[in-house]
């Protein structure tokens, strides 16, 4: 992330293991959710596999319920935003989850032993489809914008000096 805070002007996939590598090291991201006129936010513990970000949550929380309805989401921590949908997978017994809860639990053992088997407890995925990269070049403000489809990187300039 050092990188990319310094605002260096790298390609693509650069930025792509910038940002995979920033994610493997946090524990906590904030989660936004909606449905009709209400946005709630709140700070998930997660993995991320890739860009793929995931997390357990009880199937009727308020996020899940939102999720269902509306799976467009967004993320965020420190100058990292992503914006996606949201998918939920199941139960983290389920056979087709396995990949994902290996993550979960080793990032997490004790949290992972202790709800992936409560009841109505569920995985949940963040497919990004698109992150913006805040970042600092010579006083100058700018977002680098990942395009997944396109494998560029896209920069916007903000307000500077």
């Amino acid at each position: 992330m050092d990188e990319m805070n310094r605002g260096e002007k790298l390609g693509y996939e650069a930025k792509e293991r910038d940002v995979i590598a920033f994610l493997e090291g946090k524990h906590s991201i904030v989660l936004a959710t909606s449905l009709d006129d209400r946005v709630t936010a709140r700070t998930v513990s997660f993995v991320n596999d890739g860009l793929d970000v995931l997390f357990m949550s009880w199937g009727h929380n308020t996020k899940c319920v939102q999720i269902r309805a509306n799976p467009r989401v967004a993320l965020c921590r420190d100058q990292v935003q992503i914006e996606g949908r949201a998918e939920i997978l199941g139960s983290l017994s389920d056979p087709a989850n396995q990949s994902y809860a290996e993550l979960l639990k080793k990032k997490y053992p004790r949290e992972f032993t202790g709800f992936a088997h409560q009841p109505g407890m569920v995985l949940v995925r963040v497919v990004p489809s698109k992150i913006g990269v805040f970042a600092v070049i010579g006083g100058q403000f700018y977002v680098d914008y990942l395009d997944l489809r396109e494998k560029k990187v896209h920069r916007q300039a903000l307000a500077g000096d």
